[in-house]
């Protein structure tokens, strides 16, 4: 697993994705698409979360872990490192500064990754 030193400078390599899921360009394409689609859309769930946990409204984190977990195994599947370490850290972390860090790293890194599939 990356630290969070190693992970900033990472860039996603579809080849181990391709050669471990057995799949073709155009297949793990479009799984990828829908995996960052699904991510953006979480990003504000996540955030929505924290900022009821950071107001005291809501101490349980259950539903962040859980929807952490959800995308989590997604990114696994696809071999996603960065999205990986940091929907971990979602599940394991409850210092309410660092999870908002990496939910906005989550997000810029799952932009990237359209960028790099679609070149906008």
């Amino acid at each position: 697993m990356f630290n969070e030193n190693e992970i900033e400078n990472y860039k996603y390599k579809p080849d181990e994705a391709l050669e471990a899921l057995g799949l073709d360009d155009e297949l793990l394409h479009q799984l990828l698409l829908d995996y960052v689609e699904q991510v953006i859309k979480s990003v504000s769930v996540f955030l929505d979360y924290i900022s009821k946990l950071e107001s005291g409204e809501n101490v349980d984190f259950t539903p962040l872990k859980d929807l952490a977990h959800k995308n989590l195994g997604v990114a696994r599947n696809l071999h996603v490192k960065d999205a990986e370490f940091y929907l971990s850290e979602l599940m394991h972390n409850e210092d309410l500064t660092y999870l908002r860090s990496c939910v906005k790293k989550l997000s810029y890194s799952s932009i990237k990754l359209k960028y790099m599939l679609t070149g906008s």
